[in-house]
């Protein structure tokens, strides 16, 4: 006998984010990452709030030739520029930005 597939149920999920305010920055900036909020943790494993990226993960996000993401679904983090890495009013949301690790997704045109 085969078996038949079929949907039962679909489900849509919508969230909204609140706008967080953003201050201009100036020279001394400094870059943390962001996986995920500490009041939605969905990743138990995962860190959460922003915290302050290393020397090492920097060099290897800034390479030009980091290679390219082969598939959509690659970790990474949200990298966005603060004064400090411990108070998130400090940053600048603007300018948050997708990095995954290890690869980098190509622009398009």
């Amino acid at each position: 006998s085969q078996s038949v597939n079929e949907i039962v149920s679909i489900y849509k999920i919508i969230i909204f984010r609140e706008d967080r305010p953003s201050l201009p920055l100036f020279d001394d900036f400094m870059l943390c990452g962001f996986v995920q909020d500490c009041g939605s943790v969905i990743h138990p494993e995962e860190s959460c709030g922003l915290q302050p990226l290393s020397a090492e993960y920097l060099s290897i996000i800034s390479q030009p030739q980091l290679k390219t993401c082969e598939m959509g679904d690659v970790k990474g983090q949200w990298v966005v520029p603060c004064l400090s890495c411990s108070d998130n009013r400090t940053c600048d949301w603007r300018q948050i930005t997708w990095q995954p690790r290890n690869c980098q997704y190509p622009v398009l045109n």
